[in-house]
């Protein structure tokens, strides 16, 4: 198989979903959610990314970021995965706890990024877990999630 290299663009949105291995649900647990959700921000804090939207479902992570200082995106994944996976497999988990590859996207403009994040924030509506976007706990549609977003659609 051959494996893509992934090339750093500078002030690009990626649009970024990641998988838990072997049909495990970890983050129907709030806990768990909540977990996730605060170690996205600490790297947000950290000046890794400019965050403009996630969603933590069950299974899989959905992130819209804008990598910063040369960070590249395999890294920032890389760091969310390595930590996520310590913190659950000192809960109990059993490892391997993500699938090895994550797959990307570049949002060439302002309509393909709003399109994709409105598809990303749908997921858990599509999933009958709540009516609304704006409902689910664990996404930046629900407001009590701040994000970069305001910055970047100016």
């Amino acid at each position: 198989m051959v494996t893509m290299r992934r090339y750093l663009i500078p002030g690009a949105a990626y649009f970024v979903t990641t998988n838990i291995r072997d049909n495990r649900f970890p983050y129907f647990e709030a806990r768990h959610a909540e977990a996730l959700a605060s170690l996205i921000y600490r790297y947000r804090k950290q000046g890794d990314y400019d965050l403009l939207g996630f969603v933590i479902m069950p299974d899989h992570l959905h992130l819209m970021v804008v990598p910063q200082n040369e960070i590249t995106i395999s890294s920032i994944m890389n760091r969310i995965k390595t930590a996520e996976a310590k913190r659950l497999i000192s809960c109990g988990l059993k490892p391997p706890i993500w699938w090895r590859r994550f797959y990307d996207r570049v949002m060439r403009d302002k309509d393909m990024l709003l399109a994709v994040l409105n598809y990303m924030q749908e997921n858990p509506v599509r999933k009958e877990m709540v009516k609304e976007a704006s409902e689910y706990p664990f996404s930046s549609a629900n407001l009590k999630w701040e994000t970069d977003l305001p910055r970047y659609l100016d």
